[in-house]
């Protein structure tokens, strides 16, 4: 009972961040090498959470940045100019949450204090 009201829980969060980014109402800044801002942090945590950027997350749009957007951009379809514009934003909130909701998404998801862990059942 406990893990399906969970998941009702996550599904409803999800669905508000999916429908109503506040953080993300705004179209985000074009960033490129040499950027600096909260907005290259959060870039590198989506392609983080993707895969594509496996380094601590900073501030700083560096070479390493440049690399797994570019490379993010060549596995969809998007030109691998390295820059992260209007298309490779899009993309990246399709596919991903920004660090905000994978918190909330986090917390829901963790075990109750005392749950014994569910048994798989094979087959």
């Amino acid at each position: 009972m406990y893990r399906l009201l969970t998941l009702i829980t996550l599904g409803i969060v999800l669905a508000v961040s999916v429908g109503n980014h506040s953080a993300d109402a705004k179209a985000p800044p074009v960033l490129k090498l040499g950027s600096k801002s909260w907005a290259t942090q959060e870039l590198q945590f989506r392609l983080h959470m993707l895969g594509y950027f496996n380094v601590k997350l900073t501030k700083n749009y560096g070479k390493v940045t440049r690399r797994s957007v570019q490379k993010f951009q060549r596995h969809h379809g998007l030109p691998a100019d390295g820059i992260a514009g209007p298309r490779t934003w899009a993309k990246l909130k399709k596919l991903s949450v920004n660090q905000k909701n994978w918190r909330c998404w986090h917390v829901l998801s963790m075990p109750r204090p005392g749950a014994k862990p569910s048994k798989a059942k094979s087959r």
